[in-house]
């Protein structure tokens, strides 16, 4: 992706490369902004749906790719808190629908993506049986998501599943 204005910006949003933006990292018009009347989920990536609804609104992209500002995360920021960051994921896809097929077949491989993640962080956290239910979601919307991560993170949340069996041997 190059300086230009972006063809489909909304494509480029739901691409599996994009990095989400920061709000202080862009630069809008305020009548993109002001017309944007959609409340923010109450998640820590709610700013994500402002990027989303200024383009389905029909506003365009311009991407610059020259460094324009330095960014430094910290171990104490909010979105350093991977489950919370990954829930904030699950919870923005989730809350859209799009008209057109190629841009829904993108939602639904984000969001199938986002809880394949989600599913990975909470089994970190010992959280293995919600991790399993991630999974089986994940699989539901895009079966391209059944590779080695969603392999490996599903053995690991049916351990816990697994002990009494090899217990009663």
């Amino acid at each position: 992706m190059g300086p230009s204005i972006q063809a489909d910006a909304l494509a480029q949003f739901l691409s599996r490369r994009f990095m989400m933006l920061l709000p202080s990292l862009s630069v809008f018009r305020r009548s993109a902004l002001a017309a944007n009347k959609r409340p923010w989920p109450e998640v820590i990536a709610a700013d994500l749906t402002m990027f989303v609804d200024v383009v389905v609104a029909g506003w365009q992209v311009y991407y610059l790719d020259s460094p324009l500002v330095l960014y430094r995360g910290h171990s104490g920021q909010i979105g350093m808190d991977t489950v919370a960051h990954r829930y904030a994921l699950v919870t923005v896809w989730e809350s859209y629908e799009f008209r057109t097929r190629e841009h829904e077949l993108l939602r639904r491989k984000r969001r199938a993506t986002a809880l394949l993640a989600r599913a990975g962080a909470l089994v970190r956290g010992g959280r293995q049986s919600e991790a399993g239910s991630d999974l089986v979601r994940a699989a539901k919307l895009w079966h391209g998501v059944l590779g080695p991560m969603w392999l490996a993170i599903g053995a690991i949340s049916l351990l816990p599943h697994l002990g009494p069996i090899f217990e009663r041997a």
